[in-house]
């Protein structure tokens, strides 16, 4: 199984615990593949995770890299590039291609208005709209 994880850039103090415990409930470091975003936050969280927990991490890394984690590289066994000057969106997409599955961490429930421009809940949706199967998790709200 190819999940991909999504969230907040801002997570709240432990959600490393909530984030790991909802990633191994639902998919196994030995068999399962994590697509990262390659964000700070939530995308640096999961991906740290998975590597101490001996999985294989794949980094998706937008055009624009202001977002991206400093130590990004440390924590993935393979990655791809989007060209500079694409959008977030793009690099929300091709998560989403390569993933069968979408695991979401957003600070905000869908329908509240702090999560219209939220980045979180745009892959998740992308998820939905193509048929992939997607869960999220509150981390705060």
């Amino acid at each position: 199984m190819i999940f991909a994880v999504t969230g907040t850039r801002t997570p709240p103090a432990g959600a490393g615990g909530v984030i790991e415990a909802e990633m191994t409930r639902r998919y196994d470091p030995v068999t399962d593949v994590l697509v990262s975003g390659g964000a700070v936050g939530v995308d640096a969280i999961a991906a740290r995770v998975w590597t101490r927990l001996g999985g294989v991490v794949h980094t998706v890394l937008p055009g624009n890299r202001k977002a991206v984690d400093a130590d990004w590289d440390r924590f993935c066994t393979t990655h791809e590039a989007l060209a500079v000057g694409t959008s977030y969106r793009a690099r929300n997409e091709r998560m989403v291609a390569l993933a069968d599955a979408v695991l979401g961490f957003p600070l905000h429930p869908e329908q509240d208005g702090r999560s219209r421009r939220s980045g979180t809940w745009m892959t998740l949706r992308i998820a939905r709209r193509v048929g992939k199967r997607e869960f999220w998790v509150l981390l705060a709200g």
